[in-house]
């Protein structure tokens, strides 16, 4: 099938332009005739018409990516079927791809990209099984308003396969520098690192201009190091990227351990004053809240004053209690305090800082060693365990960077009234 501005497709998506096109498919944007709004259409070309069972084929892997529900993944709305070319509507993006940003990232755009991208990654990973995206590059990450969703996903080698077998070869060649070492094996499995290593070499790319390895992973294996990162840039920043773009996939770090840790160093909104929370568009009533606390506060000591003389006068000793106030004074204009009034109980279990494990299993010795699998268990003191299959114990990040950077979070300002970044499920 031959695809042309101005034609008609499926009778319904007048075709206006060709934005992309890969091995086995083509991207359009297209105005719905129908509905008259403006979409895009992703058109999947085999070589030949696909039978019954490569429709049903499709039909099935749209099934899954149609239910994930992710701020950081592209929503495709509806499958169909046209003279044997199955195609995907989806909603048309303005801002275009991360293509356009290559070599005019600055620092806090990596971060908020890498964020994003680790997020969306995350939501895949932790599907069960494990959804790998394998093709993680720039021109695959749309933006809108500022929010980076990734696209092209969801299609595993047994679809492509069905689409064409030499076309195969075409999508491989055409995403060689972003595919990870282990992945120039011989029947290597997809891993949920080599989903990390191209997040970082696309990091690197939008940096730079440039990408780090010529060859992709391929030249890992010849044992070409990894590039500098220019100065400019923070050395968290230089470390996670370097991490990401290890050799060795169990030395990688996690996707939710990127996203936590770009988290920490995303750019925030609004400001955090004391140990309490003060909106923007509260000054007046948190004034007054801080007046009355301050009022009863003063009350309460009142009646502390009056229990202590009954204490020094009183014929029998009263049994004392162990009464601890704390107040704390807000910024310049508030009056916001705060009171604890407590009976003696056994001493408070200070909460402990967010712990990060992991398990992987099942994959392919690299240079001796067995790689780390595509799972992850991330443990907090509030959060909920994300169980996938195990693997190989793979280790923390051995530069410490999400320790280091709480360590600096601590005497960094407290913030609030943030917009939250990251993904809903």
């Amino acid at each position: 099938m031959t695809l042309k501005e101005n034609t008609l497709f499926d009778n319904r998506y007048k075709l206006m332009r060709k934005l992309g096109e890969g091995g086995y498919s083509e991207v359009w944007y297209v105005e719905d005739t129908f509905a008259k709004i403006k979409l895009a259409l992703k058109i999947f070309l085999p070589s030949a018409q696909l039978d019954e069972r490569g429709i049903e084929l499709f039909r099935n892997e749209f099934t899954v990516i149609y239910n994930l529900n992710h701020s950081n993944l592209l929503k495709c709305t509806y499958l169909g079927v046209a003279d044997g070319c199955p195609y995907l509507v989806m909603p048309y993006y303005e801002g275009g791809s991360a293509e356009n940003l290559v070599g005019k990232c600055d620092e806090s755009t990596c971060w908020a990209f890498l964020h994003d991208v680790s997020a969306g990654l995350a939501h895949l990973h932790d599907q069960h099984p494990p959804i790998i995206h394998q093709d993680i590059k720039p021109d695959n990450i749309l933006i809108d308003k500022g929010k980076y969703i990734i696209t092209d996903f969801g299609i595993s080698f047994n679809m492509k396969n069905a689409l064409a077998g030499d076309v195969e070869e075409e999508v491989v060649k055409g995403t060689k520098p972003y595919m990870p070492p282990e992945k120039f094996q011989q029947d290597s499995a997809p891993l949920m690192a080599g989903d990390i290593w191209a997040l970082g070499a696309s990091a690197f790319e939008l940096i730079t201009g440039h990408l780090p390895f010529k060859n992709g992973g391929l030249d890992q294996k010849e044992e070409t190091p990894i590039p500098s990162l220019p100065d400019q840039y923070s050395e968290e920043l230089r470390a996670l990227i370097t991490q990401c773009l290890d050799f060795h996939p169990w030395e990688r770090p996690f996707a939710k351990d990127v996203e936590q840790l770009a988290g920490m160093k995303m750019p925030r909104k609004g400001q955090r004053t004391g140990d309490i929370e003060l909106s923007k568009s509260s000054d007046g009533k948190k004034r007054k809240s801080g007046l009355l606390i301050a009022l009863v506060a003063a009350v309460v000591l009142g009646v502390i004053a009056l229990v202590t003389v009954k204490f020094i006068r009183g014929k029998e000793p009263m049994p004392q209690e162990n009464v601890s106030i704390a107040l704390s004074d807000q910024t310049a204009g508030n009056a916001d305090s705060t009171l604890e009034a407590s009976q003696p109980t056994s001493p408070k279990t200070e909460e402990h800082p967010v712990s990060l494990s992991s398990e992987s299993s099942g994959l392919p010795a690299v240079n001796g060693k067995s790689g780390q699998g595509g799972s992850t268990t991330t443990t907090t003191s509030t959060a909920k365990e994300s169980n996938q299959s195990k693997s190989a114990p793979r280790t923390e990040p051995s530069n410490g960077l999400i320790e280091k950077a709480k360590n600096n979070k601590k005497s960094e300002p407290k913030q609030t009234d943030y917009d939250d970044v990251g993904g809903e499920e």
